[in-house]
């Protein structure tokens, strides 16, 4: 870990390398397990029953050689099992409710501003978008009086397997080369308490790693590194029940458009109950999601001469992603009794006093060049000074959207550049850093730097969410 003042052979001023581990001329493994269970639990003072508690993290790995001194691999698997269970209690409206029976709650009518009869919405007047939600909402199985009338039990998985294989080959003194292969596919998934074959939460993160690594030594002061690497990544948030219906239609949802594959129903919220809004009220902002690769090239050749060890290098990394962001695309509803007295009133009768769909579709294939070349002379001038001079070139591409949704949009003008920002060709980056050896124990450092991030790629869906594009309607 180089927490600051990173050469210039590094972007970012603090790095951390990892290194895989290989194989030897011995056979050496390991096996492993980690439990958790709920038999050493006690149960949970609101409980009805213990919650489930299931952990199991496990592995095996086994190295060694396959021909002495030339060939030798390096195996390792790694796994979770997690499944919990837990009390949920809820406050719903109650069936009568829902039935438009409000019993001794007084009620009015929006359209006369008179009570109804009997505190009773007649079935006529409710509405078919109500109806259509109340379909997800399961029946009341406790009292109403004690502030919650809904009781389950929910619960959670976490499962992945990661795999990891690597290869070393001394192909002559001069040539090594040695490439590693990872793979895992962690999937968490939490049940919902509404409609669980529509509001299941489901969480992917699955994710490939892959590189390969050859060491050329032209001389003991003379040694060329190149690489390649690959990286593969699928984070995605999503709900059971997505793309498998048209529930904006069904729903009879006004205006929204979203992308069918993504298409759910509605946020709903109601003052004082809970409301049909998905995985931990997270149903406007998913399915959320991307796929992202990249391609690494780099190579780098370290020569010493004299106090001096010197590094050329240049790194090119090209960048795919695959996204889609839902920000409102379905719709969300709310209702805080303002028209009747009553939130569940207000539903009923399709008066919210808040409602917002996004209009457009919020999705971007964008692919990005990074280029990178450097100079990096590390100098021992003398037996206690050390000086590291640097410089290199950060060229950031400005990530390009094949479907040409992604661009900055210029008010003063109305216009849209496309593109998430203007590019940047002025990205020197000189390094310096020194160290001083005051005595054995003690060594002052410094250093100077100028370095260039570039941003969270996650940023890329407010260059999606503009108009023409894409509008938010209130």
């Amino acid at each position: 870990v180089q927490a600051n003042g990173a050469s210039a052979r590094y972007d970012e001023p603090g790095v951390v390398n990892v290194v895989t581990k290989g194989g030897s001329n011995a056979f050496h493994g390991q096996v492993y397990e980690y439990i958790q269970n709920d038999a050493f639990d006690a149960k949970g003072y609101f409980d009805t029953q213990k919650s489930q508690q299931r952990y199991n993290q496990f592995g095996v790995s086994v190295g060694g050689p396959i021909l002495k001194n030339k060939l030798q691999f390096f195996f390792a698997y790694d796994g979770l099992r997690q499944h919990s269970m837990s009390t949920d209690l809820e406050l719903i409206p109650t069936q009568d409710m829902f039935a438009g029976k409000f019993g001794s709650t007084v009620i009015k009518d929006p359209t006369t501003g008179q009570p109804f009869q009997d505190n009773t919405i007649p079935d006529g007047r409710i509405s078919s978008f109500a109806k259509g939600i109340l379909a997800y909402y399961p029946a009341s199985n406790g009292s109403y009086a004690y502030g919650t009338n809904y009781y389950s039990m929910q619960g959670g998985k976490n499962n992945y397997g990661s795999y990891l294989g690597r290869l070393d080959y001394n192909m002559r003194a001069s040539d090594t080369i040695y490439g590693a292969y990872e793979t895992t596919d962690p999937v968490g998934t939490n049940t919902s308490w509404i409609s669980p074959a529509t509001f299941d939460w489901l969480n992917v993160q699955t994710a490939t790693n892959a590189y390969v690594q050859e060491t050329h030594t032209f001389s003991p002061t003379l040694v060329n590194v190149a690489r390649f690497g690959y990286n593969y990544s699928n984070v995605f948030v999503t709900e059971a029940g997505a793309g498998k219906t048209n529930y904006t239609q069904n729903l009879g949802v006004p205006l929204v458009t979203p992308s069918p594959a993504y298409d759910l129903p509605p946020v709903v919220t109601m003052s004082g109950f809970a409301g049909l809004s998905g995985y931990q009220g997270s149903a406007a902002f998913n399915p959320d999601g991307a796929t992202q690769r990249v391609f690494q090239y780099a190579d780098e050749l370290n020569q010493v001469i004299g106090k001096h060890s010197l590094f050329y290098g240049v790194e090119a990394d090209q960048m795919k992603m695959n996204a889609s962001w839902v920000i409102w695309n379905n719709g969300e509803f709310d209702f805080n009794g303002q028209y009747t007295g009553n939130s569940v009133a207000d539903f009923l009768l399709g008066y919210a006093n808040q409602a917002v769909g996004g209009i457009g579709y919020t999705y971007g294939n964008f692919t990005q060049w990074q280029v990178m070349p450097y100079l990096q002379d590390d100098w021992k001038m003398t037996r206690k000074l050390t000086l590291n001079l640097g410089l290199r070139y950060d060229y950031y591409q400005s990530p390009n959207d094949s479907n040409g949704h992604a661009g900055v949009f210029h008010l003063e003008t109305g216009s849209v550049t496309q593109g998430p920002y203007s590019q940047q060709y002025d990205t020197l980056a000189p390094r310096v850093g020194v160290a001083y050896a005051l005595n054995n124990n003690t060594v002052l450092r410094g250093g100077y730097g100028i370095y260039y991030s570039t941003f969270m790629y996650n940023e890329l869906q407010f260059m999606l969410a503009h108009y023409p594009n894409y509008t938010l309607e209130w």
